[in-house]
């Protein structure tokens, strides 16, 4: 921190500080993961799974065949999900289990100046500027898919004049600009039209992926841990918000009353944009490797996934 000085002979006040934090966090995380086995489409010792392919209808009843020792033929199995399975970490801990100790690393820098400036002794002058920058990095649960980024510089400029005409009348007129951003990062950002359709082959988002931002999609696995390139809040996001405002007031002290008069204007304007699924979201339930009638008890989550078929799919626009 600067201390304030005062010039006496200019009747000037000015006075800068500065603050620094660094900061760094981390936290136990424990996820489900498929096992070696099930990676491989083994699901032996797990709910039967059901080949969606052998739907049939017999008798007004719909069936499906139980894959031969609950295996998926590796000539089944997704190359799709073969792809994404780089990014799924395998065990580290008993029952199926991922424990990691992702790292958040946050900093903070604030600067603020300041002047008081007395012009005469009917008219004093103020004026402060502050910036404020603040960054995190953020690691996920899966080093397979790195960090994330976040940044918000700002700033703050105000100045004011006051006035005094005579005993009874003080007028002040007072403008301030204030601007923040928010930016934040996806994992892979602009990787994904390479990685998504060049890659991994999956098809449906040429000519409407922005490849600036273009991550990895988003995968729902029930009873697993799913994972995403949006950082699941829908990473990349830009937040930008101005204001600018200007007061203008009078008081005037009339004998036992006090009068005040003004008015107040500003302008503000905010932009927000964030990615949401714009990569896609795939959800994995079980359902297309269950039993169609009696289902309870079988069907694997991680089963539809391996095979390629997901139970719903949705994207949005950024």
């Amino acid at each position: 921190m600067i201390p304030g000085m005062y010039d006496g002979r200019n009747k000037t006040f000015s006075f800068a500080s500065y603050e620094g934090h660094r900061r760094q966090q981390g936290i136990v995380d424990v996820s489900n993961v498929p096992s070696a086995a099930q990676r491989q489409g083994n699901f032996s010792g797990l709910a039967p799974i059901f080949d969606p392919l052998t739907t049939a209808t017999v008798g007004g009843v719909a069936t499906r065949t139980q894959f031969a020792n609950n295996q998926i033929p590796a000539n089944r199995i997704s190359p799709q999900a073969q792809f994404f399975l780089q990014y799924i970490p395998l065990p580290n801990a008993p029952n199926n289990q991922y424990v990691s100790n992702p790292i958040t690393s946050f900093n903070a820098d604030q600067m603020t100046l300041r002047l008081d400036q007395e012009i005469s002794p009917q008219h004093r002058f103020f004026a402060r500027y502050s910036k404020h920058a603040n960054e995190e990095t953020r690691q996920d649960r899966w080093e397979t898919l790195g960090s994330t980024r976040l940044q918000g510089p700002a700033f703050n400029v105000a100045m004011s004049l006051t006035s005094n005409f005579g005993s009874s009348l003080v007028h002040e007129l007072r403008f301030s600009r204030m601007y923040g951003e928010y930016r934040s990062t996806a994992y892979f950002q602009g990787q994904g039209v390479n990685l998504v359709q060049q890659q991994a082959g999956v098809r449906g988002l040429e000519g409407i992926q922005d490849p600036n931002i273009a991550s990895i999609p988003a995968f729902s696995i029930s009873g697993y841990q799913g994972f995403s390139g949006n950082a699941g809040d829908g990473r990349p996001k830009w937040q930008d918000r101005g204001e600018y405002e200007l007061i203008d007031s009078l008081t005037w002290i009339k004998g036992r009353h006090i009068m005040k008069f003004g008015g107040r204007m500003y302008h503000r304007n905010i932009l927000f944009t964030d990615a949401r699924s714009h990569n896609g979201s795939f959800n994995y339930t079980g359902v297309m490797t269950q039993r169609p009638v009696t289902s309870a008890g079988t069907g694997v989550s991680f089963a539809d996934f391996m095979l390629g078929y997901p139970a719903s799919v949705t994207r949005s626009n950024p």
